[in-house]
């Protein structure tokens, strides 16, 4: 956040100050656990071929099994533009953009000439049951909580994806919410539900 920007100087669990950049960035990599993760951008180097392959092979009539309502075959069903549409209008605009540098205004803009496209993209992942790998990373962005700026715990981290997985991500979503019938009690990622719901 640019009015409240990161301190420079962190207080440690013991009470001591923080203060040289090495330690500091150190600390932010404990509390957020970095570690453990893979830093950076990589992309799965058999993606292309796996996507050429299936693109080639690909028939153009796809069977399901007798019997199956569209209950069932819903989540496996051609993403179309309806799906996209809807998406894409809950975009919101002057956000900042992942580590590709695409922002969603790129993506709205983008229209007819955009859209074909990426539900082609879309459905050919879909039918492959993959993600390219580079979606699969996210630059976390600490943002302030309560208490005292300057103590690492006071922060929680904000994961920064790329916009073109978070319409594909949107999209599955909404086809999960069709046909899972969520508890009362599942108060976590829904809309209109908090911890004081119950």
């Amino acid at each position: 956040d640019k009015r409240f920007p990161l301190p420079q100087v962190l207080i440690a669990e013991d009470g001591s100050e923080v203060r040289k950049p090495k330690k500091v960035k150190q600390s932010w990599i404990k509390r957020f656990n970095l570690d453990t993760m893979t830093m950076g951008t990589a992309h799965d180097k058999n993606l292309r071929k796996k996507v050429q392959q299936f693109v080639d092979e690909k028939q153009t009539d796809m069977s399901y099994e007798e019997g199956t309502g569209k209950e069932n075959y819903i989540l496996i069903d051609d993403i179309d533009q309806a799906d996209y549409k809807e998406v894409m209008h809950k975009l919101k605009p002057g956000k900042s953009p992942a580590d590709d540098g695409v922002i969603n205004e790129m993506v709205k803009r983008g229209g007819k000439i955009l859209k074909p496209t990426l539900l082609i993209m879309y459905n050919t992942l879909l039918d492959l049951e993959i993600i390219p790998q580079h979606w699969k990373h996210a630059i976390l962005v600490p943002v302030y909580k309560a208490g005292a700026r300057q103590v690492t715990k006071n922060y929680r981290p904000i994961g920064k994806t790329p916009v073109l997985y978070k319409i594909y991500e949107r999209v599955i979503d909404a086809r999960l919410r069709a046909v899972i019938k969520l508890p009362p009690e599942q108060c976590g990622f829904r809309h209109g539900y908090s911890t004081h719901t119950i």
